[in-house]
């Protein structure tokens, strides 16, 4: 017997399907002549259905297109269904078969149409979404790859490909600990502030607390980006001590940002660093931040934990805690 042919739905029934969003027509009729179609198409699949492995199957079908505006709308579809999938597409092939692990298992299979698109021929636009969704689905062995596109002479590729590289190192098959450092090293000199940005997020994730150092001289970059980034390390990185050091920082978006990292740390690190700075010309913010934190703590901590504030009170050394229940009466 001979293979089924299978019939492509008409232009009218495609129409028909984008307006009552039937999932089995709009898959069929992905490639139709009528690149417009094909186009509304896959803003359907992606946007409606991103979460549907039929259609992410469909999507990934669609990576072989050569018109660079429905590849555009392609890439963005599946990139959504890499962002709110919950399983890494790189051990779907492990697990087993619900509807999650099945767009994951689809998402897997991207790479080899990724290495083709963010290689060249296409606009930078789209090889950039490429490569961000590449970042998603990549593998250890696909570092070589990402490192020559570091180099690329486009900056938003080069950030991309550095983002890239930092989702990689997760697994623990990569062993080029050594040559990313380089990579990540040289980007934050680069001329770009997007691609510092990056090169400090990976610094911090290869050299973790030994970044610090570094990263800190990027705090007041006169970038936003350069300086969210490395104030995204520090508070990430930085233990009770050089946290409530950032409370003296002139900038207020940074005092937040530490107090906030410190309440991670747990109540008693929140109340230290807030009680250091009572009687200094930041007292006045320290106060509104503590009441905050005793209003409506719910804010700050986890639900459970909010129990552990005036335990955390009592804890503090004796002057520190009269400072703070003075104010908080």
């Amino acid at each position: 017997m001979g293979e089924e042919v299978i019939k492509m739905p008409s232009t009218k029934e495609i129409e028909r399907a984008l307006r009552k969003c039937e999932l089995p027509k709009l898959v069929r009729g992905t490639r139709h002549d009528d690149p417009g179609l094909r186009l509304r198409t896959a803003e359907v699949l992606g946007g409606r259905f991103y979460d549907e492995p039929e259609a992410v199957a469909a999507l990934r079908e669609m990576l072989r297109e050569e018109e660079e505006s429905v590849l555009e709308v392609v890439l963005k579809g599946l990139l959504r269904a890499s962002e709110g999938c919950g399983v890494p597409p790189q051990v779907a092939p492990l697990l087993g078969e619900d509807s999650e692990v099945k767009v994951a298992l689809e998402l897997s299979k991207c790479r080899e149409e990724l290495f083709r698109i963010c290689s060249g021929g296409f606009g930078e636009g789209v090889r950039k979404l490429a490569l961000d969704l590449l970042g998603h689905v990549a593998e250890p062995e696909d570092v070589d790859f990402l490192l020559e596109l570091c180099r690329s002479p486009e900056p938003s590729l080069r950030a991309s490909a550095l983002s890239a590289l930092g989702k990689v190192l997760v697994f623990p098959g990569v062993r080029e600990a050594g040559r990313l450092v380089e990579a990540f090293l040289s980007a934050v000199r680069d001329s770009s502030p997007e691609v510092r940005a990056e090169g400090i997020r990976g610094l911090g994730q290869t050299l973790g607390r030994e970044c610090l150092e570094v990263v800190r001289t990027f705090l007041y970059d006169e970038n936003p980006q350069v300086s969210e980034a490395a104030l995204e390390v520090v508070c990430l990185l930085g233990d009770e001590d050089e946290l409530t050091e950032l409370l003296e920082s002139p900038s207020e978006h940074i005092r937040d940002s530490a107090l906030r990292s410190l309440a991670v740390l747990g109540p008693e690190s929140l109340f230290r660093g807030l009680a250091k700075l009572m009687g200094s010309e930041l007292e006045t913010w320290a106060v509104s931040r503590a009441k905050e934190v005793m209003e409506e703590p719910e804010l700050w901590f986890e639900p459970e934990a909010c129990a552990e504030l005036e335990e955390a009170l009592k804890n503090l050394e004796p002057e520190m805690r009269r400072n703070l229940e003075e104010v908080l009466r």
